[in-house]
């Protein structure tokens, strides 16, 4: 270091008594000098115009390593995936999908930060860089892709329709809906389902996941559609409530649940994570019946 000084300072004198001599090689010597001087600073310059992204995965795995930490946002309101479990008097979020958030900051050394809000504004959350990732059962729709980056698809299941007992003697199949109020959470798979196979239904879209239960318990819908483990939980949770034997499978790009992130995340970055699900999607299905037997149905109703 002394001696970078030292040079520095020698160089400054070198330079003042050619400069005061006014020889000629000092003359010669300038231009070249000053030349290669105005290319170094350009390039310093060019550096530290470069801005890197706003979105933490962008840029890489060392920017994500460095913050320490990812914020994560999901809507806590869809059990056996994410929701509110009261644990010895303390307000949990639980569920698979935190299995899986928890498996992948521990892969990439990081903690995490959830953010609960509702389902419609995730994905305006994640552009808005309010948000590093979504994790909450949302598919990758193509409509989707255009604003996000997806992981692999991490769970899969069908959808069934669930109803008050009270309309048991009259929906029992497919045929039975026409006519009658669906309750479906807002921008979800079940929406797309609905507007693709059963459109001779009438579409509520409700913004929470836990007000379908309100609807339905108060008969403002004459049924709801969820995935099937958020049915079994519900039908546990209210004894009014009756799972159909009426299914549906998400086709095309709304087959299944997998991670949003920012348009352009670093392909480094989504090679761990992709990682991580593969490990992790056999385990899935034992998560989920973990939670769904776990969970006290006084707590989800």
């Amino acid at each position: 270091m002394k001696k970078r000084v030292l040079s520095c300072v020698m160089a400054a004198a070198m330079m003042l008594t050619m400069a005061a001599c006014g020889s000629s090689a000092a003359s010669e010597s300038s231009p070249a000098q000053s030349g290669a001087e105005q290319s170094e600073q350009a390039q310093s310059e060019e550096a530290k115009e470069e801005k890197t992204s706003d979105f933490v995965l962008v840029n890489g795995l060392d920017a994500i390593k460095e913050k320490g930490k990812l914020t994560i946002g999901l809507m806590a309101a869809i059990p056996p995936y994410e929701f509110h479990y009261i644990n010895n008097g303390t307000d949990e979020i639980v569920g698979s999908d935190i299995e899986l958030i928890e498996a992948i900051c521990a892969e990439l050394g990081v903690e995490y930060e959830i953010k609960d809000m509702e389902f419609s504004g995730l994905l305006a959350s994640l552009q808005a860089n309010k948000i590093d990732m979504i994790v909450s059962s949302m598919a990758p729709t193509q409509e989707r892709q255009e604003n996000a980056d997806f992981s692999d698809v991490y769970y899969e299941c069908n959808y069934y329709i669930t109803i008050h007992k009270d309309n048991a003697d009259t929906i029992k199949t497919a045929e039975d809906l026409a006519g009658k109020t669906i309750g479906v959470q807002a921008t979800s798979t079940m929406e797309f389902i609905v507007d693709e196979q059963i459109p001779q239904a009438t579409k509520k879209q409700i913004l929470n996941a836990s007000d379908l239960v309100v609807e339905l318990n108060a008969k403002k819908v004459d049924g709801i559609i969820t995935d099937v483990d958020t049915a079994k939980l519900y039908c546990l949770a209210n004894p009014d409530f009756v799972m159909t034997e009426i299914s549906y499978e998400a086709s095309g790009d709304a087959l299944g649940a997998a991670i949003a992130m920012p348009k352009g995340t670093d392909e480094e970055v989504k090679e761990v994570i992709n990682g991580v699900i593969a490990e992790m999607r056999p385990k899935m299905r034992g998560y989920v019946d973990h939670y769904i037997e776990m969970v006290d149905p006084a707590t989800i109703s």
